[in-house]
């Protein structure tokens, strides 16, 4: 809508730039979140225009993938190292307008993001990518239920979950109560976001009436 808008590629990467910079000031000097976290959109919008004009870069990165991969994986690696082994501090916490630095802010997620999409590109086929699609297609009932699955297992077996428990109750139930929802029509709708025809259409026949 804004490139639509404006139609002016300098002026579009220069009120990016202008709102990654507000963003950090405004956050660093906010006692507390603004409603809606309208706060962190400057921010956001910075993230939005490097992910638009990074197309290109991107397209490089992929014909050289497999050195691509490599060279991303070493980065990240010495990153992960950095932060668990050493004093290096780095957070990002956009629903909390939490950024502790400007420079990384914007450099460390775009290289993990990058290094995620050449990962990617190597499981296009099989039984990889149908299991990641249908995860994707239910990361609504994931987001609010993993965290409840787990609650309730905690409470019913007095277990403590580690990572890869509570990573696999937390996947494993909300993707069951998936299939369940999506047989019927009024639980997919409410559930799962799914627009059913059949019941809009009752519905306007209702209020027609």
């Amino acid at each position: 809508m804004i490139k639509q808008g404006l139609k002016n590629d300098i002026l579009i990467k220069t009120l990016a730039a202008v709102g990654i910079i507000f963003g950090y000031a405004l956050n660093l000097y906010l006692e507390r979140p603004l409603p809606w976290n309208i706060n962190v959109v400057p921010y956001t919008f910075g993230y939005f225009a490097i992910g638009y004009y990074s197309k290109g870069v991107l397209y490089k990165f992929e014909r050289k993938r497999i050195l691509s991969t490599v060279l991303l994986a070493v980065i990240c690696a010495v990153l992960i190292y950095l932060g668990i082994f050493t004093s290096f501090y780095f957070e990002v916490d956009l629903k909390y307008g939490v950024v502790s630095n400007l420079l990384l802010g914007i450099v460390v997620p775009i290289l993990f993001t990058l290094f995620i999409l050449m990962l990617s590109a190597y499981v296009k086929n099989g039984t990889v990518k149908r299991l990641l699609t249908h995860i994707g297609q239910n990361t609504l009932p994931i987001m609010y239920l993993h965290i409840v699955a787990n609650f309730i297992f905690r409470k019913t077996t007095e277990e403590a979950t580690n990572l890869y428990l509570f990573l696999l109750i937390g996947l494993a139930v909300p993707l069951l109560l998936a299939l369940l929802f999506k047989k019927y029509e009024l639980t997919n709708m409410l559930f799962l976001g799914n627009n059913s025809k059949a019941l809009w259409s009752y519905g306007r026949r209702k209020h027609i009436r």
